[in-house]
């Protein structure tokens, strides 16, 4: 049961931050929500907030990689 309450709440997390990506014309009211605008926005959400994420020259997942192998260098050095 809770998994299922974080489960919605997360949706609805993102499906609120997917409609405020979009413009305020082209918002529909929430009332007239169907389930698949529900998942539209969520989805735009989920892409909204990753895209908050990724650096421009690369992925986040990469970088971090490269500082790891780099102190690993660095403390095999001294």
């Amino acid at each position: 049961m809770a998994t299922a309450l974080f489960v919605l709440a997360v949706v609805v997390f993102f499906a609120a931050v997917g409609r405020s990506a979009s413009p305020a014309k082209e918002r529909m009211p929430l009332r007239s929500w169907t389930l698949g605008d529900v998942l539209t926005n969520a989805a735009r959400g989920l892409r909204v907030h990753a895209s908050l994420w990724q650096p421009p020259g690369g992925t986040l997942w990469a970088e971090h990689h490269a500082r790891q192998r780099a102190e690993r260098q660095r403390s095999a050095g001294e």
